[in-house]
């Protein structure tokens, strides 16, 4: 029979929105076989998933220990699937075919290499594996076999990356700052306030950059600070139907009476950490500390049913049989392309054509991004014919310099 396998010329398998992707259909035929084409597809969509528990009632007959019979409701549950697509690639082509006009033919043994390219369209979003839904794009190859019950198939997932330059983002390159006050204790044993003034440098950031953190902690309580744990959360958002619907790229989401659009959210930790410290009390501190960015999907709120964002949360806890916990979170924004301290020109339309390995970005800047696996792993949600996991690549920056709190800040 014959081996099947696609090739991608990115040897990541990252594309970019508005550029080709190319490869090469890659075929070891052992012994003839017969068949009408050989083609291959690419297909790419965004996908949202899961299923509600309803209560139902029914009205049955029960025996009692007399033999009477009467009749009683029941209530039982059934699952009631919701979900919803956006469509974003469908295109095939046909990369063999019999020779000479032949309707079937044999594909005699040997090794073969079929190219192929398939322009992406420029609104296509980011790839991204989520706990309720994905947006997936991948190339399948089809020896169509006529007779048989089964074609010959295989398929292989690649990562789109649409460029997200946080030089064109509003705010993104402005200072941040937050302050939160709680008093401890509970009812009528109060022990005193305390403050935490949350501060980031900017508020746009990379993967592989290390966030400068800055925290004015002021204890005018009676009970020692005694933990403190930051975390960067994903939130993503998710909007499904009840059946299914499909909903086209650059809508709204709507709905009749009937068919309201149900909603969830997903909230994971793309990064944790928990130190144990000791403020006493009356004590002021200022504590600083660098967050690392692991590679994750950049924030998007350019598909219709998939958004995402993020959030860097702080967390104070004090000692004593009754602790108090002072929170205080930042919005952040995760991009592809580092803020930059000079001026950046605009960057220019994508042109059909074959893509670069990734958009180009100023000479003195740092060096381009290399192509790391998300931190989740591999996509929980599978389709029907899904045999292999799938990992996502982003770009990361591991070498790129961390940003100092700028004077903004220090005189807030």
């Amino acid at each position: 029979m014959a081996d099947v396998a696609i090739e991608y010329d990115n040897p990541y398998a990252v594309f970019v929105p508005g550029y080709e992707v190319t490869g090469t259909v890659v075929m070891a035929v052992r012994e003839p076989v017969k068949a009408n084409s050989v083609l291959i597809s690419v297909h790419g969509e965004a996908h949202t998933h899961w299923t509600i528990q309803e209560a139902r009632t029914r009205m049955v007959t029960r025996t009692n220990a007399q033999g009477h019979h009467h009749t009683v409701s029941e209530t039982y549950y059934v699952s009631v699937p919701y979900s919803g697509c956006t469509p974003y690639v469908d295109g095939s082509a046909i990369v063999w075919t019999p020779p000479s006009g032949l309707s079937t033919d044999h594909i005699p043994a040997g090794n073969y290499r079929f190219p192929f390219r398939f322009l992406l369209p420029v609104n296509c979003p980011v790839s991204f594996e989520g706990g309720y839904g994905y947006i997936r794009y991948y190339c399948k190859a089809r020896i169509d076999r006529p007779w048989y019950k089964f074609d010959k198939t295989t398929k292989r997932v690649f990562t789109v990356i649409p460029p997200s330059d946080l030089n064109y983002i509003p705010n993104a390159n402005s200072p941040l700052q937050i302050s939160q006050t709680k008093e401890t204790g509970v009812l009528f044993f109060k022990n005193g306030k305390i403050n935490v003034t949350v501060k980031l440098p900017k508020g746009g950031f990379v993967p592989g950059e290390a966030i400068a953190l800055e925290a004015d902690i002021v204890n005018y309580s009676s009970q020692k600070i005694k933990n403190i744990r930051v975390k960067i959360v994903q939130c993503s958002h998710y909007i499904a139907y009840r059946g299914s619907e499909v909903v086209q790229p650059g809508t709204i989401p709507v709905g009749g009476l009937m068919r309201s659009p149900a909603r969830r959210e997903d909230h994971r930790e793309v990064f944790r950490s928990e130190e144990k410290v000791e403020i006493l009390k009356g004590a002021t501190e200022k504590w600083t500390r660098m967050v690392p960015i692991p590679p994750t999907v950049a924030s998007f709120n350019n598909c219709p049913i998939i958004t995402v964002e993020y959030f860097l949360k702080m967390k104070v806890t004090t000692s004593g049989a009754v602790s108090t916990t002072i929170s205080a979170q930042l919005p952040i924004i995760i991009g592809t392309i580092p803020i930059r301290q000079i001026s950046v020109p605009p960057p220019p339309p994508p042109q059909p054509g074959g893509a670069p390995l990734y958009p180009q970005i100023p000479e003195s800047s740092d060096a381009p991004p290399s192509y790391a696996e998300c931190v989740f792993g591999a996509g929980k949600v599978k389709d029907q014919d899904e045999t292999d996991e799938f990992t996502p690549r982003y770009p990361c920056y591991p070498n790129i310099t961390p940003s100092a709190p700028p004077e903004e800040i220090e005189k807030m």
